[in-house]
């Protein structure tokens, strides 16, 4: 407060003020989630606050009324009404910041704000989340408040990891008060869950509305029939049947969901909405489960007693032989095919050429791809398959049609690709491949075979490939992709050509006699050769001492270029 005070006399008020709704006008960069877990709760109906920022307006958008400082307004009937005692950062005046601002806001404790908050603290239970009490204005002004009224049917909480136990002992002298010893957030998400879990129930024992329970229902999924009948002088309320989504079900239980004559229905309209392929129901999923999508369900209520068990529903594939043509030019004829799963709102098509599958699934205005090789392809059809990737991503048209007759029925014109992050990962998806294919093909030409290529090239393919390669050519490869632990001794003499950068590669030779296997077939490495372009010793700090010391030392040779040259002799 004294820091604010003197800021604001050395500059003013509007440069104060100024600083606070730089920080706090701001738009939320992530969503937030305790802010929002208020939202779910909805026996939560007044929010008091000494923040100055707009996260709750953001969280509860249209459903808030937002009173700001102590002066009274007819507030609009909005499910939650909003406090900021402390004022708003849009509103200069309303900000309580410095040793003024807190002398006046405590004049203004007998307002007509503050005695609507007084009657709100006594008729209310109160949850103290973000703080723990320990700002002494903030200790200051509840226990004013909380002096003027009968706290006796009330109950305090304060969510905070530790309290003193003092503070605690404090508290219970001016309202029964009760420590959680976890965090708001922790809190809120625990509140959350157990109301999801028992918003039926409470609505049955009259805790809650049946438009609450609803909302939070219908939110998660499950849609209540609710019955009514006298009990006596009372109404008692009842829960006829449920109506499920099937899609929440799908995701929360794998594959498990119940089944109505309501249900079916749904589940007919979503799987002509979606890709999927099929429903499977088994027989036990015909009762309503005791919890379905977080929300626990009366035992007793059951759904199709006396309608026919629905076993399965599916939904048939589409599967299409289709011919490539790039910029209207026939470029595949055969051994292309188009797997479809088609719905009104999403559709999933794979394209199989001879050795990539491309996956598409359309969604909206926007395509999400994955490419994957096949089993069991040769090397020459892989690099075609790429070539055709390459002319796609590069802007060609792309489009695969069914041949009816003479004429040419188009399926599918693939997607033209604006995203610039999408278009650098399939590049590099293509040289990359396109590289190590290329490899492949080379050592087919040297051996005089051709490979039989698995689903995907591991390392430890790829390192073989190195080697087996670097016998009929040197080879470049990446100083990593061998660990090769080049480590020679070194004297003063070696250490001075080598402690800058030499221009002169060296090479080192090791006698190793190895057995590889490369795709099912064996090889054996009696030599290997590694020249090193621009040398420098990786560990000069370590030689250096241990050649002025007197002693020996070991140095680790590396090329500064992050390259290598290898050679074989099998």
């Amino acid at each position: 407060m004294s820091i604010a005070e003197e800021f604001e006399q050395l500059y003013s008020r509007d440069e104060l003020i100024g600083l606070v709704s730089a920080y706090f006008d701001k738009a939320p960069s992530v969503n937030p989630h305790a802010h929002y877990l208020c939202t779910q709760v909805p026996q939560i109906d007044t929010i008091i606050t000494t923040n100055y920022d707009h996260l709750f307006e953001y969280a509860y958008g249209d459903n808030l009324c937002t009173v700001v400082g102590t002066q009274y307004k007819a507030s609009d009937k909005k499910p939650v009404t909003l406090y900021k005692i402390h004022g708003d950062s849009s509103d200069s005046a309303s900000v309580v910041l410095t040793s003024k601002d807190y002398a006046k806001f405590y004049e203004g404790l007998n307002s007509l704000i503050w005695n609507k908050l007084k009657v709100i603290l006594a008729e209310h239970s109160v949850l103290f989340i973000g703080y723990s009490l320990e700002d002494k204005n903030i200790e200051d002004i509840f226990e004013k408040v909380l002096s003027q009224v009968d706290t006796s049917e009330s109950e305090f909480f304060i969510a905070v990891p530790t309290l003193a136990e003092h503070k605690l002992r404090h508290f219970n002298t001016i309202c029964k008060t009760t420590h959680i010893p976890i965090d708001g957030e922790e809190l809120l998400s625990l509140v959350e869950k157990s109301i999801r879990e028992n918003i039926v129930f409470d609505a049955i024992d009259k805790k809650i509305s049946i438009d609450e329970a609803q909302t939070v229902a219908y939110r998660h999924g499950v849609q209540p029939i609710w019955r009514s009948s006298p009990s006596g002088e009372k109404t008692r309320i009842e829960i006829d049947d449920y109506i499920v989504n099937p899609f929440r079900s799908l995701i929360s239980q794998g594959m498990t969901i119940t089944s109505s004559a309501e249900t079916y229905s749904q589940m007919e309209h979503f799987i002509e909405d979606c890709d999927c392929h099929e429903i499977i129901l088994p027989p036990e999923c015909l009762t309503l489960f005791e919890n379905v999508n977080g929300i626990n369900i009366p035992k007793n209520i059951t759904a199709n007693e006396n309608g026919e068990s629905v076993v399965k529903i599916e939904k048939p594939e589409q599967i299409d032989e289709v011919i490539l043509t790039v910029e209207n030019h026939d470029v595949y004829r055969d051994s292309i095919v188009l797997r479809s799963f088609w719905g009104s709102k999403r559709r999933r098509m794979v394209v199989q050429l001879p050795t990539i599958n491309i996956s598409l699934l359309f969604e909206s205005t926007s395509v999400n791809i994955n490419l994957s090789f096949s089993s069991e392809r040769s090397t020459r059809q892989t690099l075609d398959d790429l070539f055709i990737v390459d002319l796609w991503y590069r802007g060609n048209t792309v489009i695969f049609s069914e041949a009816l007759g003479n004429e040419m029925v188009p399926l599918l014109r693939m997607p033209h690709i604006e995203d610039e992050a999408v278009l650098e990962i399939l590049s590099d998806y293509v040289s990359k491949n396109t590289k190590i294919y290329n490899q492949v093909l080379k050592l087919e030409s040297y051996l005089e075979t051709e490979f039989v290529l698995p689903n995907n090239l591991t390392y430890a393919d790829r390192c073989v490939m190195e080697k087996v390669l670097s016998v009929f050519e040197p080879v470049e490869v990446e100083d990593t992709i061998w660990n090769l632990n080049l480590q020679i001794n070194c004297d003063r003499q070696l250490y001075e050509s080598l402690k800058k950068r030499s221009n002169h590669p060296m090479e080192i030779i090791e006698g190793i006699e190895e057995n590889i296997y490369l795709f099912g077939q064996k090889y054996f490495i009696k030599e290997q050769r590694i020249t090193i372009p621009c040398p420098v010793i990786e560990n000069i700090d370590e030689v250096r001492n241990m050649l002025l010391s007197g002693n020996k030392a070991i140095a680790k040779i590396v090329s500064s270029t992050g390259k290598l040259t290898l050679r074989c002799k099998m």
